[in-house]
């Protein structure tokens, strides 16, 4: 990923997010899982805005789910 510039970076993390199944959501973000891996993209809904991509594993998931329902 280090070649791709911003605008082929992007399309690529929007393909992957779109490629997705496994999307958990809140009142306030999405979580989208990458490819049945342990990374997830953070999207705040509101202004539908990626903010992190992250490792996360069930136990944390589960805990941040439960503190923004």
């Amino acid at each position: 990923m280090q070649d791709l510039n911003d605008i082929q970076l992007r399309e690529y993390c929007l393909k992957l997010i779109n490629e997705s199944y496994d999307i958990e959501e809140t009142k306030s973000f999405k979580y989208i899982r990458v490819n049945k891996t342990h990374l997830y993209f953070v999207i705040k809904k509101d202004v539908n805005l990626i903010l992190t991509i992250s490792p996360m594993s069930p136990t944390k998931l589960l805990a941040v789910i439960e503190e923004n329902l």
